[in-house]
């Protein structure tokens, strides 16, 4: 295929840790890598300025914000071969469903404002199976939705040479996200802590707690995370909700053993992984207990499961090769 124009339309940082930010930044690295042309942000891209009757364009939306219409009908008119593919990472309306306690008016104006919209692009890239089924059940989408999963830095994160026996505990995520369901793992691992002294949850970026089992480690690039995950016993994900966590792929890249929430998103990414205890995030006692078996009780061999970045980018690559036959 000739070289691409490829337009991430995002108000994200691609030098962020989050996982929309971590999907652009790997994509985009290694699609550069086979000729395409790259550009993040919602500034108009010198590359789209001229209209050569052959150049062909990517314009990805990843949900944080979108076009409007009058945009995108400026940009259809200038340019035939314009592909407008949507990222889906995960549900808005879902999200909603399993965290009721937190829902807000701007909740329900993004459904709505995502689902007008999405009716508009020519494609959707879903980055789990259970994302395009959920898509499909709310939007009627089926047609235009294809399932490409995400990946991991795995120059960076390597497999690990052995697990550590040091009980300490990782959780990475926004503390106000309550759909990460911070305040169980808090509580489960408080009860814990009751029994076992030792224990240490480490959280990235930070929690305002003052738990004495509590480490808040501040905001970690790659280098510092997967440093982090060699000298921990397991990562802990026990979320309401979850797309195709990017911090999962990161572990597994590195044969990190992984509390989980018994989830689709998270029964998706780790189906074919080892070191995982899944727990039911509604339930205090069972994620005590997977935590517990985690630290303490289980013994883990470092079996990484890798997926990466080059091969998300190839597959995407193939992917872009179909809509413009």
């Amino acid at each position: 295929m000739k070289s691409l124009h490829i337009w991430h339309y995002t108000t994200v940082n691609t030098s962020g840790v989050g996982g929309v930010e971590k999907h652009i930044a790997g994509t985009s690295h290694e699609l550069k890598k086979m000729g395409h042309t790259l550009h993040v942000g919602t500034n108009f891209p010198d590359s789209f300025a001229s209209n050569h009757e052959n150049q062909k364009f990517i314009l990805h939306t990843h949900g944080d914000c979108w076009p409007t219409f009058e945009f995108l009908r400026s940009i259809k008119t200038q340019h035939q071969n314009v592909k407008w593919i949507h990222i889906c990472h995960g549900n808005t309306f879902e999200r909603m469903r399993a965290c009721k306690e937190y829902l807000s008016l701007s909740d329900w104006k993004g459904f709505a404002r995502d689902g007008s919209l999405l009716y508009l692009c020519d494609r959707i890239i879903a980055v789990s199976k259970h994302a395009a089924a959920e898509t499909q059940k709310y939007y009627g989408l089926s047609k235009k939705i294809s399932v490409i999963h995400n990946g991991a830095d795995t120059e960076t994160f390597k497999p690990l040479h052995k697990i550590t026996t040091n009980p300490f505990l990782l959780f990475l995520g926004r503390a106000h996200d309550h759909v990460k369901n911070i305040d169980g793992i808090m509580k489960a691992t408080s009860q814990l802590y009751q029994r076992h002294d030792d224990v240490q949850l480490w959280i990235a970026p930070g929690f305002e707690a003052t738990h004495p089992f509590v480490k808040n480690l501040g905001k970690l690039d790659a280098g510092a995370l997967a440093e982090t995950m060699q000298n921990c016993r397991a990562l802990v994900l026990c979320s309401f909700y979850e797309g195709d966590p990017l911090v999962v792929r990161e572990a597994m890249a590195m044969g990190l053993p992984i509390v989980a929430s018994d989830i689709p998103g998270t029964r998706e990414a780790l189906a074919d992984y080892e070191n995982k205890i899944f727990v039911d995030p509604n339930n205090l006692g069972t994620i005590e207990t997977g935590i517990e078996r985690a630290l303490y009780e289980k013994d883990f061999k470092p079996i990484a499961h890798a997926r990466s970045w080059k091969v998300v980018a190839t597959e995407l690559n193939a992917y872009y090769l179909t809509l413009f036959q």
